[in-house]
């Protein structure tokens, strides 16, 4: 049984939400106070956060709060709040009125891909994806078996990356996380970094499988079956 999360004003939508998920063997939490909804993250262990929210600006928020998957609901399915939420850390996205099959399904899709990324984690603080072995402890890193060297900021980038695995991550996200806010560069640093990190992670650097680019969203690590 999944633990769930569920934050939105509509009492209506939540008990629906609840219902269909409870069908489902989750167990559900509904909280009609974001506030209250957002510190409930810190303080009880879910598997999955429903957001149901008008634009992405509690978004964000939300993300800043917890890595585990997050799936928004917006009033309807206008193409630009749901890209602005996908950008502001959303896993998925959808419009009201829900389609419930369709809905449920992508809760049990979110949740299982949440069961796969957990595995790769060896131990507290070593992570294990695609070939790649980081231990943050050491703060080393081995490559399919062999000592990769890396700068520090290619490290903290690498790090950022498979803490995240299977999510794309803005390059301004990136920017900020590893450089700051006050840093005085600009998106061409994230794209040489990842360019440098692709040298030394990828099998071949030209058609990286690894680390994938996605024009206009980001990067994002991906967990290759076939190099664990």
């Amino acid at each position: 049984m999944s633990e769930i999360l569920v934050i939105g004003k509509n009492d209506s939508n939540n008990e629906m939400i609840r219902d269909y998920l409870e069908m489902h063997d989750h167990d559900v939490t509904v909280e009609t106070d974001e506030n209250v909804g957002m510190a409930m993250l810190k303080e009880k262990r879910f598997s999955l956060v429903i957001f149901e929210c008008e634009n992405d600006l509690p978004v964000a928020k939300c993300r800043q709060k917890t890595n585990i998957p997050l799936i928004v609901i917006l009033p309807d399915n206008s193409e630009t709040p749901m890209i602005k939420a996908f950008k502001a850390g959303a896993d998925d996205c959808m419009g009201l009125p829900l389609r419930m099959g369709e809905f449920t399904a992508r809760v049990d899709a979110k949740l299982e891909q949440y069961r796969r990324l957990i595995q790769f984690r060896v131990g507290r603080d070593v992570i294990s994806i695609s070939g790649v072995r980081l231990d943050m402890n050491a703060r080393s890193v081995e490559v399919r078996g062999e000592k990769c060297r890396l700068t520090n900021k290619e490290y903290e980038l690498l790090k950022y990356l498979m803490l995240h695995a299977e999510r794309m991550i803005d390059g301004r996200v990136l920017y900020s996380e590893i450089w700051g806010d006050d840093f005085n560069g600009s998106k061409a640093t994230v794209v040489v970094h990842i360019r440098k990190l692709r040298e030394k992670i990828e099998e071949d650097p030209k058609h990286p499988r690894i680390i994938e680019t996605s024009w206009g969203e980001g990067y994002c690590f991906r967990s290759l079956q076939d190099n664990e």
